[in-house]
């Protein structure tokens, strides 16, 4: 019987918490608490607005965050048919024909990100986005260095690096 009145209780709240926002005392999003109304039954709220947003620190170092990865992305992307076939020689000698691995390492890097994007969510939940992103900078700089160093004797490498290049686009 008791566990009945605690339902019934639960579901009242629920439709008055319903009622409470279609008639509008929720306000929305746009408000924010000033956190020192905690013992008042109405909260005092403060309107920001769309300029508020250029005011936070955070703002600028998650868009500089993300423009260096975009950056790094396009790059890489652009210039890797160019570091192949100039650097380690993985072209072919007939200008008419396209060599596999021109087609080959892109598609290990774009397939190694698909990968581990399944199972990001997980890596999110067990470190967080702040480790993730650290762990990315990490491979990418890791991936950057080797490629600076490679030649045309270890051009093999260019085999593996591209599971680790993925991988570091998408974290």
């Amino acid at each position: 019987m008791k566990q009945c009145h605690e339902k019934q209780d639960y579901l009242r709240a629920l439709i008055a918490d319903q009622k409470a926002f279609d008639s509008g005392l929720v306000k929305g999003i746009s408000e924010i608490s000033l956190g020192e109304d905690e013992g008042l039954d109405t909260p005092l709220k403060k309107k920001t607005s769309k300029l508020d947003w250029f005011k936070m620190p955070k703002f600028y170092l998650f868009g500089v965050c993300y423009m260096c990865v975009r950056l790094y992305t396009n790059i890489f992307g652009t210039l890797l048919p160019f570091y192949l076939i100039d650097v380690l020689k993985m072209g072919t000698d007939d200008p008419k024909v396209v060599s596999y691995n021109l087609a080959l390492v892109p598609m290990l890097a774009y397939g190694s990100s698909v990968l581990v994007n399944t199972q990001l969510d997980k890596f999110y939940m067990y470190f967080g986005r702040k480790k993730a992103l650290f762990v990315g900078t990490a491979i990418c700089l890791v991936c950057l260095v080797a490629m600076a160093f490679l030649d045309v004797t270890t051009s093999w490498m260019m085999y593996i690096l591209p599971f680790f290049i993925g991988s570091s686009h998408i974290t």
